[in-house]
Formats: C-alpha cells, structure tokens, sequence
C-alpha cells in the first residue's frame, strides 16, 4: 500500500492523540499548572501549546522563565488569573501533518468562608425528608456538598444521595445508630 517497509513499526505514520488535555482549577495556593497532550506518529511529533481565546485569534504559547514546555507538556510556574486563565490546545506535528487537541481549561477557583452562626435544632420523623438550611459561601468553580456525622470519633458520610441549591435536602440517609 505505498510502502516499502516490512515492520510495521516502521512505516511513517501522521500524529494521533493518546492523552488530550484536562481541566485545572487553580487554588488559593499558586503550585505550577501542568497540562499534558501526548500524541503518537512515526516520526515521534514535536509539540507546541495554543492559547485560544473568544475575542483574537490563537497565540502561540511563548516560553519564558514562568513556562516550560517538555514534549506535551506545558508547565506555566507562578500562575496568574488575568494572564493565564483560559482555554489551551496542544499542536502535534510531524513531517506527515499536524493535529489540534481539544481544549483544555485553566480556571482560578476560589471559596470563602462558611458562616459561624450556629444552626438551629431540626428533627423529623424515621425515613421522612428534612431541610438544613445552609448560607453558601462565595465560590468558585461549581460546588459539591456533603453532609458527613460524627461516629465514634469518625466521619462518615450520612447520605447515599445529596442535593444542594441554596439548602441541603437529606434524599436517602444510610442507618443511623444511636449514640
């Protein structure tokens, strides 16, 4: 088939994606952010990152003393939200073509405090429904919320199935012994 090669392993082959990359929030506390494309192709492909916004075309991701881009791996050191926040794509290429990722995300996240006011006392009846309210701090990204009880010094989550908006809202409780 327009080859002359006998391996198989040695026929030249144009770029395909093993590993895309993933979403990254970034905390409170600026460790590196790592996103990771790995691609295979004969021969092997070089990589380069995309920095991919609504309003301008792609840029190229420049290495500098804050990233370093090892094979598909770009490594942005000190992160920054105004500068580094968005959407990336790595470019696999070899001398048989080129291929783009599909994005990957760096997000700044951030969560306040939870509120020390002490919650009220609220009972119910065996396997009926109850409403904790609960005043949600400011956050980002998205939440999960669960609700945990104290078991002989242990936490243990109490519900199979939990539902949060601006309450949490027990669905299905696990058995509860006495204390």
């Amino acid at each position: 088939f327009g080859s002359n090669e006998s391996d198989p392993n040695n026929v030249e082959r144009g770029p395909r994606f093993v590993k895309q990359p993933s979403h990254v929030v970034v905390g409170t506390v600026k460790l590196p952010v790592t996103l990771e494309c790995v691609a295979q192709g004969r021969p092997q492909p070089t990589y380069e990152w995309l920095k991919v916004s609504e309003s301008k075309k792609p840029s190229l991701v420049s290495r500098d003393n804050r990233v370093t881009i090892t094979n598909g791996k770009l490594i942005i050191h000190s992160p920054l939200a105004a500068r580094d926040a968005g959407r990336y794509q790595c470019v696999a290429s070899n001398k048989l073509g080129s291929i783009l990722s599909d994005p990957g995300t760096v997000t700044f996240g951030h969560i306040s405090d939870f509120s020390n006011d002490v919650p009220g006392v609220v009972s119910t009846n065996l396997f009926q429904g109850s409403v904790l309210t609960c005043d949600l701090p400011n956050f980002h990204p998205g939440k999960e919320i669960r609700l945990f009880r104290k078991h002989r010094g242990l936490l243990r989550n109490m519900c199979d199935d939990l539902w949060a908006a601006s309450c949490l809202f027990i669905a299905l409780c696990l058995s509860a012994e006495p204390e």
